[in-house]
């Protein structure tokens, strides 16, 4: 508001979907974090899941490896790390601090090594319209990230799997009792994180239009 009255150029749609555009990666790096936030638990590694993401679409793109798979290949080191870290957590039962903490640090290694330490740039139209392109004058990324909150949403209000988020986070013990499959489900959000994260490391490299090894490095703590 103050900087509306100071700026009038502030309240403009120009600004409004530049600032809509700048909070896009730090909202679906959000959304997978509340999951595990409602379950009562915390996902460390989202920054490097970011950034090792990044790293590994410049690098697949860079190998002339087709766009559509670039893309896929990059959204499973989301669900890789994911894996490990509710296989982890939920069935080996390791402290999620530890577990996140570790992962974090082995993705951020992994995203240095990769790349050389160096920013890798991305030359593909398709990833630079992820970013930067526009439907009905509105980012595209605007677009896919109102899509997916939407959808998560819904998932959290209307589905099972919400419902059984939301029991196992108010009480561990009673969901369990009640039948609540907790292994499976604090499985099933720890994989949701890290593809949410992997989502917000497409968008930022397409937005950059460049692969950075260190691009997520403050995100995790930012989306908690």
């Amino acid at each position: 508001i103050f900087f509306g009255f100071k700026e009038k150029n502030f309240f403009t749609p120009y600004n409004l979907i530049l600032i809509a555009r700048n909070v896009c990666i730090l909202l679906l790096a959000s959304v997978g974090m509340t999951l595990a936030v409602l379950v009562s638990q915390i996902d460390l590694s989202i920054g490097s899941v970011m950034s090792l993401t990044a790293v590994v679409l410049g690098v697949t793109v860079g190998r002339g490896l087709p766009i559509v798979l670039c893309i896929l290949i990059a959204l499973m080191v989301g669900v890789v790390i994911g894996s490990i870290n509710g296989y982890m957590i939920a069935k080996l039962h390791f402290d999620y601090w530890i577990t996140t903490f570790a992962t974090m640090s082995v993705g951020a290694g992994l995203a240095l090594v990769v790349s050389g330490g160096n920013t890798i740039p991305i030359k593909s139209a398709l990833i630079e319209w992820l970013g930067n392109g526009r439907i009905l004058g509105v980012y595209a990324m605007i677009w896919i990230t109102a899509i997916l909150i939407v959808l998560m949403i819904f998932v959290l209000k209307r589905t099972r799997l919400g419902y059984n988020i939301y029991s196992i986070g108010g009480s561990e013990n009673v969901a369990r009792v009640s039948g609540i499959n907790v292994v499976k489900n604090r499985f099933a959000v720890y994989v949701i994180s890290g593809l949410f994260a992997s989502v917000a490391g497409v968008l930022i490299a397409g937005m950059t239009t460049s692969a950075s090894p260190i691009v997520g490095t403050e995100y995790s703590f930012n989306a908690i």
